[in-house]
């Protein structure tokens, strides 16, 4: 028996939203531990452990839900510092003792890029455009 093309192609649309899921996975197993480490920096160690909760939801989901990315999206106002009341944090931690020329500042900046750039392919993969942003 010979399976014709249109068989993958179906098989590959039915994949599609779990591209999603794997991009938020690959970005978290290479940025997952930086961004706990800027969330304690910021915050506290609470956000820290959303981080690491956030971690496990993800490792879990079967699909890409809106929860998950609400959370995206505080991580990113967290580490950009916007909105400090909606992240459920008492207060930002030890941002006045971080001086603008330590190199950790660079760091979360390009942290904060590298998430922004994830939820910019998530919005462009999702079948509701401007569910992100």
């Amino acid at each position: 028996m010979h399976l014709r093309a249109e068989t993958f192609k179906n098989a590959t649309e039915v994949v599609t939203p779990n591209v999603r899921l794997a991009a938020a996975r690959d970005f978290f197993n290479l940025h997952g531990k930086a961004l706990a480490n800027a969330a304690h920096l910021l915050a506290d160690a609470s956000m820290e452990a959303r981080v690491y909760r956030f971690l496990e939801r993800l490792r879990d989901a079967d699909s890409f839900s809106t929860a998950l990315v609400r959370d995206l999206v505080a991580f990113h106002r967290l580490l950009t510092l916007q909105d400090p009341g909606s992240l459920e944090s008492s207060e930002f931690g030890c941002i006045p003792h971080i001086s603008p020329e330590d190199p950790v500042v660079i760091e979360i900046c390009l942290l904060a890029d590298n998430l922004w750039n994830l939820l910019a392919d998530i919005d462009r993969q999702s079948d509701l455009q401007g569910e992100v942003c």
